[in-house]
């Protein structure tokens, strides 16, 4: 899979961060738009492989921009702990908002939600249903 960036901005895991950091569960990674593409892209091959079946077996950053002479290739790494963290996170974040709203939230769903993010949309359409 190809992702085509016009960024002026370095695309190396070795781009300076200047200290700052993600935000947890990803405050071990540094806060680069390096980081951001290869999450992203990460992001995606998760969506094509647990929704449609589809196993991205490459991923790679294309970058262009008027500041440099030619395109540059870079090879994204597989990031399926950080995907899974992030899902995570968002599941329960999502199950604390509906205690919140005094809406249970079923294990099952919050599962569900954490393997492939399939109740999200529904989630989105019937925010006060309960799953």
């Amino acid at each position: 899979m190809y992702d085509w960036k016009r960024s002026s901005k370095e695309l190396s895991p070795d781009a300076p961060h200047y200290g700052r950091v993600c935000r947890p569960p990803l405050s071990h990674l540094p806060d680069t738009a390096y980081t951001h593409y290869v999450l992203q892209q990460n992001m995606y091959a998760h969506v094509l492989r647990s929704k449609y079946g589809i196993f991205v077996e490459g991923m790679y950053l294309v970058r262009f921009h008027p500041t440099i002479k030619d395109y540059e290739l870079v090879e994204v790494p597989r990031w399926d702990k950080e995907v899974q963290s992030i899902l995570l996170c968002r599941a329960r974040n999502l199950l604390a908002i509906r205690r919140f709203r005094g809406v249970a939230l079923s294990f099952a769903r919050i599962h569900a939600l954490y393997r492939g993010v399939r109740v999200a949309k529904r989630l989105k359409a019937n925010p006060m249903r309960e799953w």
